[in-house]
């Protein structure tokens, strides 16, 4: 797993969560249906991106059932 062996792609990875984390941070019961679809779709390509870097990591953090696809959303 190079997340925990690779200075850069723990770097690159952790970048990728931190912007994952704003998104959700950003969303509120306000949020429209529209905007929580959004920030599912923008998640799901940084998660992608996670899965780019390293995929052993990819799987820890994103359990089998939460993973989408563009059907999904």
């Amino acid at each position: 797993m190079s997340y925990y062996t690779n200075k850069k792609h723990k770097q690159r990875i952790d970048g990728y969560l931190k912007k994952m984390a704003t998104i959700n941070a950003n969303l509120g019961t306000d949020s429209t249906p529209k905007e929580i679809k959004d920030s599912c779709r923008r998640i799901a390509n940084l998660e992608e991106k996670i899965k780019d870097v390293d995929e052993e990591f990819y799987r820890e953090i994103v359990p089998d059932s939460v993973r989408f696809d563009d059907e999904t959303l």
